[in-house]
């Protein structure tokens, strides 16, 4: 008998569980588990770090992963090292050898599972078409020892141990779209692309790591904000279901998934919680298991079922993450637009009072970011100020738009005798 733990993988679940396509948050984003199209909210420069513990008898903490983001224009590139995403695995395998003392000693097989690094693209088409593929590097390796006979004077027995090790690669191609700010749909291929070295030995190639071909399809929905509704269909009949919001810089969200191998029929919920400024994100989060992980089976279920997720397996246990991202901007980011200014009064310098109380132009504001934004509206006439005049500061929601209006004073020591044909420039800034 063997150690074993009763539960199968979910291919593409991802350890900050899922939250669809969100534009404010980048942290989710960074797992190709979940992200296949390489859908990224990078405005320039990202990266985040990911550190985390398997809760299994003794706490098994690990630096998990480290990503990179760039965005381009309409072009993203990712790239990410993955230092703990590996699984290990020491079988009895059943046999034994009796030593010199009249010992015996069992003989073991080890086998290694790591995913080394990936990298991903994705292309902008417009506002709400984005297409994108994602590439990972995996590697493992089979150590077995067996008996092998010597012959000779005698007929011994000697300890050999059997090794070798493959590379292979994994990549996936996706599709999203925003049909409007409330709902969105996506697709994407899960182990689509496949290829590199086999097993020379025969024994070893069941247990190569499993990479069927299935398609994800998904859509996310906002009913009210700040909340998030998320469901994700796999084609070999598993889903998860998320909730997720974001709001005064709070984060949270609660994913639901289910394997169509493993019972019970929700094999786990997987919890968030962090927070969000302009210049970085926290979020921590969790895998909590509802079977019981302690169960016994034998060798052969490993090596019929094999293994489908280096993190996410039948050996796996209850994790807790933490997520660090930063973003780091070598260009001042547009926050707002002012996309058009109507000139409702004419500026005739004798009825100055008027300016002060009463808008001379009206401006069209447009919040190009998913927060509020505060904006103070200011405008110089050429040969009347030298400095800009402020108006009334102004609060502008998310992606909305909004009417708002220019005032202006005359300044003493303008010579009102002395007509002048002049321009106005309008200005907008964030506060």
């Amino acid at each position: 008998m063997y150690a074993n733990f009763n539960i199968f993988p979910q291919n593409s679940l991802g350890l900050a569980g899922f939250w669809g396509l969100p534009e404010s948050l980048t942290i989710p984003l960074y797992g190709y588990e979940g992200n296949p199209s390489n859908y990224s909210s990078v405005k320039d420069w990202g990266i985040s770090f990911s550190y985390g513990s398997e809760l299994s008898k003794t706490v098994n903490s690990n630096l998990y992963s480290i990503s990179l983001a760039k965005k381009l224009n309409r072009h993203a590139f990712t790239g990410r090292f993955t230092p703990g995403y590996q699984k290990e695995f020491l079988f009895n395998t059943g046999e034994s050898i009796v030593l010199e003392d009249s010992t015996t000693q069992s003989l073991e097989a080890r086998f290694s599972y790591r995913e080394i690094f990936g990298f991903g693209y994705s292309y902008k088409f417009t506002n709400s078409l984005s297409v994108g593929f994602t590439f990972r590097f995996f590697n493992q390796e089979v150590n077995q020892e067996i008996v092998k006979p010597v012959f000779g004077d005698t007929l011994y027995l000697v300890r050999e141990t059997l090794n070798e090790k493959i590379e292979t690669w994994r990549g996936d191609i996706g599709i999203d779209y925003k049909i409007n700010d409330n709902f969105a749909i996506y697709a994407a291929s899960v182990n689509l692309f496949n290829f590199g070295d086999e097993f020379v030995n025969e024994d070893f190639r069941e247990f190569k790591f499993k990479h069927n071909r299935a398609a994800m399809i998904g859509a996310s929905y906002s009913p009210i904000k700040p909340i998030n509704l998320h469901f994700v269909f796999y084609t070999s009949h598993s889903f998860q279901a998320s909730i997720t919001g974001y709001a005064g810089g709070f984060l949270y969200g609660t994913t639901l998934f289910h394997d169509r191998y493993q019972t019970p029929v929700i094999a786990g919920i997987i919890p968030s919680f962090g927070y969000k400024t302009n210049l970085f994100e926290v979020v921590l989060s969790g895998i909590k298991y509802f079977s019981n992980r302690k169960t016994s089976q034998s060798f052969s279920t490993f090596k019929d079922e094999g293994i489908y997720n280096i993190l996410n397996n039948r050996y796996s246990f209850d994790k807790i993450m933490l997520s660090v991202a930063f973003t780091i901007s070598s260009s001042t980011e547009k926050r707002v637009e002012l996309i058009d200014v109507e000139i409702v009064e004419e500026i005739y310098p004798t009825f100055y009072d008027n300016y002060l109380n009463f808008p001379f132009a009206y401006g069209t504001l447009v919040n190009l970011t998913d927060e509020h934004v505060t904006v103070k509206p200011s405008v110089r006439i050429e040969g009347v100020h030298e400095e800009k005049i402020q108006s009334p500061v102004v609060t502008i929601s998310a992606f909305d738009t909004l009417k708002i209006p220019f005032y202006t004073i005359i300044p003493e020591g303008y010579d009102f005798d002395k007509p002048v044909l002049s321009y106005a420039n309008f200005y907008v800034t964030t506060i």
